[in-house]
């Protein structure tokens, strides 16, 4: 319910007046998607912090310059057809697979490399594996970091 409706507190003299609005369409339908939660992190991350002021101040300038134009147009692809509606999850897709095909690289490679300071050829990869069989599983995740990033 909270999608729905927006809150205000506005300052009138001595009294404080809380004032509702209805939340644009596009935030409701969007409230889930991957590339906006991942805007409001770096949003809340970046926000100038040196004073109250500063702080209201940054927060409303990267909320109109970037957040409402980056959910309308999020919007407008949410409303075409079916491949090109789903351009923020496969992005999200990509960048989850890039990253998990990251670290199994690197785990596997401190585990089982061998040879580092040796005189033969880099290009020799035998001779830094003892089981020939990780070079392949390299070769896969190293295809599949590439097509997905």
């Amino acid at each position: 319910l909270h999608f729905l409706f927006g809150q205000v507190e506005i300052q009138r003299g001595a009294r404080l007046q809380r004032m509702f609005f209805f939340v644009h369409p596009a935030i409701r339908v969007l409230k889930d998607h991957p590339e906006i939660h991942k805007w409001q992190e770096t949003c809340q991350q970046n926000v100038d912090r040196s004073s109250p002021e500063a702080q209201i101040d940054s927060f409303s300038d990267a909320v109109l310059a970037q957040y409402i134009p980056f959910v309308l147009t999020q919007y407008k692809l949410l409303e075409n057809p079916w491949p090109f509606n789903k351009a923020g999850d496969v992005i999200a897709l990509c960048r989850n697979t890039t990253m998990l095909a990251t670290l199994v690289i690197n785990v596997i490679l401190v585990g089982v490399y061998t040879g580092s300071y040796t005189h033969h050829s880099m290009l020799d990869m035998q001779m830094h594996f003892e089981n020939h069989t990780w070079i392949y599983v390299l070769t896969a995740l190293t295809t599949i970091h590439l097509s997905f990033s």
